[in-house]
């Protein structure tokens, strides 16, 4: 399972960290998530609803972060492979749960 959740979320931001990431989610209150809204499993619509494999585990770190698992503060925020690294560099989401393959290149950008 550790290595399912490795391959497929790149948790953190760029590689540019200025103040403690998981502190100002707490002090926002909320969780902005990368996901890709076309992938089944991962990440799609099913009667107007996102769901998939991908949403679910953002629920639970949503969850854990929080400590609340009645209220999942959690915001999805739509990405393609062209541009999922873009938002996550400039802190338009705190993190991507989107099928992402990790290669020497990306890491030079962004944190596994």
């Amino acid at each position: 399972m550790l290595i399912f959740v490795m391959t497929f979320f790149c948790f953190g931001c760029s590689k540019k960290k200025e103040l403690n990431d998981l502190e100002t989610i707490r002090e926002r209150g909320y969780l902005v998530v990368g996901v890709k809204e076309d992938s089944p499993p991962f990440g799609f619509y099913k009667n107007n609803e996102l769901k998939g494999i991908d949403v679910e585990l953002s629920k639970y770190i949503a969850d854990n972060i929080f400590e609340n698992p009645e209220f999942t503060n959690v915001v999805f925020v739509s990405v393609t492979p062209q541009n999922r690294f873009s938002k996550l560099n400039s802190k338009e989401v705190d993190f991507l749960a989107a099928t992402v393959s990790i290669n020497d290149k990306r890491k030079l950008i962004i944190d596994f």
